[in-house]
């Protein structure tokens, strides 16, 4: 009906100008009632035409720039969807990893912009979903490894591959967390609880996160305040407990893996300080446990480092010290 009334509208107006022919050529006397009558029916149809050309002119721009907003809106929801699951997969085909990364070098990719762009969207709607966190989580990842900086971040990164991969057994800096508790449990026995939860703890992972968003210049919203950082920390924890990290039985099957290289450095390190009780020292698998296991007896809702080495011995720390808000600046009015 509206694409009919239009039509006609532009009909109308394409004729209107040989009507006017018409009456000029019919009415060579201009000062005859009839003439004016012509003419000013004319105008009126000109000008209530013009009129209608106007407000379908305006709604078809209204309902143009609706539409590119809500195919925006839609391919933004699928970017974010898609992002988690394509870094799981580089995850779970490590030999893609470089291909991928070089292309996205060429294109200029930069995941320094889309972390920019993530905090000022977050920090204008004052609200950070849960796939805005995953893709946080997903971007710092990317962010790290394309500055190749895993040694300055070793316990971010180890957090990230943990919340993102499948297999977080097969990251280089899990291999590292394992190495470290191997050397923490030969080095000092009565102090070891305290030393493996600062080896893998939130306030180190507080601190990385802090000190990388700082050095890029990104608000650091997530935190600065102790709401915002328990957000964060509450999905990173859902997904991560019960996932375990465990080196593979055979850990000398080849001498060129760096990530199995990291293993026999440390059997090599349990049996030199160990002793002969070097393979309860030998770390080689931990997990994050809450209260509800049997093997612990915190208070509701504490989450808990679990280390393993030998089958039946398991070490068990506090995954964090308690929240101190003078670390953190007071609450925000509204949102993040």
């Amino acid at each position: 009906m509206i694409t009919t009334i239009k039509t006609f509208t532009f009909v109308i107006l394409a004729v209107l100008p040989a009507v006017q022919l018409i009456r000029d050529w019919k009415f060579h006397d201009r000062r005859t009632r009839r003439y004016h009558t012509i003419t000013r029916v004319l105008l009126i149809a000109w000008i209530i035409l013009c009129l209608l050309s106007g407000v379908f002119y305006y709604t078809d721009l209204r309902s143009s720039q609706k539409r590119i907003n809500k195919t925006q809106n839609e391919l933004n929801n699928i970017k974010q969807y898609l992002e988690p699951i394509i870094c799981r997969t580089i995850q779970n085909y490590p030999g893609e990893a470089r291909e991928i990364k070089d292309r996205w070098a060429n294109e200029a990719y930069s995941p320094q912009l889309k972390i920019a762009e993530l905090m000022n969207q977050c920090l204008q709607t004052k609200m950070m979903s849960r796939s805005d966190i995953t893709r946080m989580i997903v971007l710092t990842k990317q962010l790290i490894e394309f500055k190749q900086e895993i040694d300055l971040y070793p316990v971010l990164h180890f957090w990230c591959n943990w919340y993102l991969s499948a297999y977080p057994s097969q990251s280089y800096t899990s291999a590292l967390m394992l190495k470290r508790a191997t050397e923490i449990m030969t080095r000092d026995e009565k102090d070891f609880p305290d030393q493996l939860c600062d080896l893998a703890g939130l306030k180190k992972l507080h601190d990385q996160f802090e000190k990388l968003y700082e050095a890029e210049g990104f608000s650091l919203v997530m935190f600065s305040y102790v709401e915002n950082w328990h957000a964060l920390t509450s999905q990173l924890l859902r997904e991560v407990l019960g996932k375990p990290i465990e080196m593979p039985d055979n850990i000398d099957s080849n001498n060129d893996d760096p990530i199995l290289k990291l293993h026999r450095e440390a059997r090599e390190i349990a049996k030199t300080r160990g002793g002969e009780k070097w393979e309860f020292h030998f770390i080689r698998k931990m997990r994050l446990v809450d209260d509800k296991a049997k093997e612990t007896k915190g208070k509701e809702g504490e989450i808990f480092l679990e280390f393993q080495s030998k089958p039946n011995v398991t070490f068990i720390t506090e995954l964090e010290p308690k929240y101190d808000k003078k670390d953190f600046l007071p609450s925000p009015k509204y949102g993040i």
